[in-house]
């Protein structure tokens, strides 16, 4: 189903094994290792014709998707109804399969993905993180018209051939000829690797109708049915937070309350997490710790330092004890008020740092943070790794997102296939994940070759 779970834009960090599932799984991995590994920048083919205008909000009264796999007889696919907002960063899908409904709804804007299916009064729901961007359903610009008259899902269309060299990705789009809207007919995606095989990814679309969807669609379910999300990767987190006298105590235990939402995010272990507090000096709140309850206790029970900023010497002392874990991610988050009044220069002591492989979010919060310094203490792409909020409270409003994006877990958000579950829901839920990881790598390469034209 439509959706994205990974990008582009930390090639080097480590992906979680996909659950056991059919043989599709070491295709999966090869997919995952072609794309992660992929060059920072990609060159489209050659193209004749400029970017083609599509609809940006559409509903579809079907969408396939499916996956061909050398030497597989049969694609492994899914399909369902789809909602679409691209500019609102949110998609749902109504699949009515194997005897059961089930919803999928990603809200890009909040980086979750909800995935429920009720039967018989009972609803079941899983949540997850998702990492941006939601699959363009566009013509990429770059793309050559190649042919005009091809029928494609019945209808009289448009089509348009684009690739990436770098990655060996060729896709051709077909668009309806009828409607002034170029709504998408259809897609096709070949990826390659390694010259070794070609994997084909098909996406195709009957009855779409452009217009503004409906917000509610977008809503989990009600009732408190839906777990919290958690991210399950093995990474290394530290909590960098600002003690100095400038924050009212009623703003730093926000900043607290925040710190034990980011914890709670994380599941420990395998993630372990370090916290520092630093002021005109620097007080260690805990070494990493894998251990829940230990970290959130030594959060709440953090006074705060106040006195001056030395910033500096907080980022050297929580990198020192990030470096002494074991994970191959390693994420420093930031959390000032203001620009440092003390110690050396922050902004270089961030990019030692970032030399030894942490990964650096940079929060400011209120309307004394110097921009130019929490920009350059934060790791590159700045707008993935810059967070500004107007006040402490406003704090938990970047939650989902600031881990969704650390997060280092490629997780197939799906329900449970072994909880109340039919060989044919397994079966459907291991097809989904295959669809999912290799349509994130599609949009990966499609927004970032995009944004480069």
């Amino acid at each position: 189903c439509p959706g994205s779970d990974h990008n582009l834009r930390n090639p080097k960090k480590s992906m979680a094994a996909a659950p056991a599932m059919n043989p599709a799984a070491a295709v999966v991995g090869l997919l995952v290792l072609a794309f992660t590994n992929a060059p920072e920048h990609v060159h489209a083919v050659p193209a004749a014709a400029g970017p083609v205008v599509m609809p940006h909000a559409f509903s579809a009264d079907s969408v396939t998707v499916n996956v061909k796999i050398p030497g597989s007889p049969f694609p492994i696919g899914v399909s369902g109804k789809l909602n679409y907002d691209y500019d609102a960063q949110v998609q749902r899908i109504t699949m009515s399969q194997f005897g059961f409904n089930q919803i999928e709804v990603d809200r890009y804007d909040k980086s979750l993905r909800y995935v429920w299916a009720t039967a018989f009064g009972h609803t079941e729901c899983n949540t997850c993180y998702l990492k941006p961007p939601l699959f363009p359903y566009y013509v990429p610009p770059g793309s050559t018209l190649t042919a005009s008259g091809v029928t494609k899902n019945g209808k009289v269309c448009d089509q348009y051939s684009w690739g990436v060299r770098d990655l060996g990705l060729n896709a051709t789009f077909w668009t309806y000829q009828q409607v002034a809207e170029h709504l998408l007919a259809g897609a096709e995606f070949q990826v390659g690797y390694n010259s070794l095989f070609t994997v084909t990814f098909e996406i195709g679309f009957v009855g779409v109708h452009p217009g503004p969807q409906d917000t509610a669609l977008f809503d989990p379910p009600p009732g408190d049915v839906c777990p919290a999300p958690r991210c399950a990767g093995s990474i290394d987190v530290g909590l960098l937070f600002d003690g100095s006298g400038s924050i009212a105590s009623a703003d730093f235990d926000k900043a607290k309350e925040f710190g034990v939402a980011v914890v709670d995010a994380f599941q420990l272990p395998p993630a372990e997490v370090a916290v520092t507090q630093f002021a005109s000096t620097v007080g260690r709140v805990t070494a990493l710790s894998n251990n829940n309850a230990t970290v959130i206790k030594a959060i709440q029970s953090m006074v705060q330092l106040k006195s001056g900023t030395n910033t500096a010497a907080g980022i050297a002392a929580l990198g020192q004890d990030l470096l002494a874990g074991k994970a191959g991610s390693k994420v420093m988050m930031i959390i000032t008020d203001g620009q440092h009044n003390q110690g050396g220069d922050p902004v270089a002591a961030a990019a030692v740092a970032k030399s030894q492989g942490i990964e650096v979010f940079a929060v400011g919060v209120g309307s004394g943070i110097d921009k130019t310094e929490l920009s350059g203490m934060a790791s590159d792409p700045k707008g993935l790794h810059v967070f500004e909020v107007s006040n402490y409270a406003a704090l938990k409003n970047i939650t989902s997102t600031i881990v969704s994006t650390s997060c280092p877990s490629d997780e197939a958000c799906t329900l449970d296939p072994n909880v109340n579950a039919k060989p044919a829901r397994a079966a459907r839920a291991n097809a989904q994940h295959v669809a999912s990881v290799v349509r994130s790598r599609l949009a990966a390469a499609m927004t970032t070759n995009s944004k480069q034209e």
